[in-house]
């Protein structure tokens, strides 16, 4: 978060997070122009990353590392 601060000084930046508990230790320190962003409990419809792990599973890509990263990849930029 330190370099993400001082790379954009100037600007207002959030991160959005799940409730995962390795994202509410008290010992982060959190620069000022760092808004940290919780998602509620029990969305994951909210996370991109869920919605990746679906297309994934629904297309039956979990067995092929190669054709994983292909589908991966057109996920990604938007090619379903």
């Amino acid at each position: 978060m330190n370099k993400l601060s001082e790379q954009y000084p100037e600007q207002l930046n959030i991160i959005q997070l799940d409730n995962g508990s390795f994202h509410t230790t008290k010992a982060l320190q959190v620069p000022p122009n760092i808004i940290l962003l919780f998602q509620p409990p029990h969305s994951p419809e909210l996370n991109p990353i869920e919605r990746l792990w679906q297309y994934i599973k629904n297309h039956d890509l979990l067995g092929d590392l190669r054709q994983f990263r292909t589908a991966a990849i057109a996920y990604k930029n938007g090619v379903k």
